[in-house]
């Protein structure tokens, strides 16, 4: 079967890697000059390890990629990191049930109460439930609301901006559930294991085209891609089947073709 896969981050290189191993035409797209999608990263020449653009980990049990990196022999680093929160100029350690119950600046009854609300988001697993309900609303109710303001607050703030009062309780769960204490790197960082996967692909009959821009999707009786390539060259190409990993195509190129209810 001939498919193709738009994007080259690591959902579309997983997938690109364990299609061509089953026998597939793989073919696959990325806009931008180098694989790893959010995660892509860059590395001067006198460097050993490249760096990524937005910071990334994996926790030690995202399965999936640490089981991509095992199958194609690649090393991974695991160490246990030092998290702590910045107020009133000061580093307090905060990663674990014993520093929450030492944290100076809550009473004790605060402390306990929060790990409490902590302890029980950790081992809910049900987590439907929660999407109805506002993660800023509902978190000082549950933990109080000074330590809701000091230590969590500020983090809704900084990495959703004008969106924090729009976050549901279910991705506040999803964060304390995945966490683990031990975080793990590929090693040389993501842009080598990226282009690592990239070789395996190749190397399994696959094609990777970077700097290749998809500039239309039909789908007839086969699916059919504008492709602009590198070269600035573009050109139609069928496939039988097309995996977009790309959330952007989806919204730009995608959903303004779907019929209006």
């Amino acid at each position: 079967m001939k498919i193709a896969i738009i994007g080259a981050g690591f959902t579309g290189l997983g997938a690109g890697f364990k299609l061509t191993k089953k026998g597939h035409e793989v073919y696959i797209f990325e806009k931008d000059p180098n694989p790893g999608g959010l995660a892509i990263g860059y590395k001067e020449k006198v460097w050993n390890w490249s760096l990524e653009k937005h910071y990334h980990h994996w926790f030690t049990n995202d399965h999936s990629v640490l089981n991509l990196a095992k199958e194609i022999n690649y090393p991974v680093v695991i160490k246990r990191p030092k998290t702590s929160v910045f107020i009133n100029d000061k580093l307090y350690q905060f990663d674990s049930p014993i520093s929450v119950l030492k944290f100076p600046l809550f009473s004790i009854i605060n402390r306990i109460r929060m790990g409490i609300v902590v302890g029980l988001f950790r081992f809910n697993p049900f987590w439907k439930m929660l999407e109805k309900y506002n993660a800023v609303v509902f978190l000082p109710k549950l933990m109080g609301r000074k330590p809701y303001e000091m230590i969590w607050e500020p983090q809704f703030v900084n990495k959703f901006g004008k969106y924090a009062s729009n976050v549901s309780l279910a991705w506040f769960w999803a964060r304390i559930k995945k966490r683990t204490p031990d975080l793990a790197y590929p090693t040389k960082g993501f842009l080598e294991f990226a282009n690592a996967v990239v070789s395996k692909i190749r190397k399994n009959g696959g094609q990777v085209f970077f700097e290749s821009e998809i500039l239309n999707l039909t789908n007839e009786k086969n699916v059919t891609l504008k492709i602009k390539y590198k070269d600035g060259k573009v050109k139609d190409e069928s496939f039988d089947k097309i995996i977009v990993t790309t959330p952007s195509f989806l919204f730009l190129k995608i959903a303004p073709q779907l019929p209006k209810e």
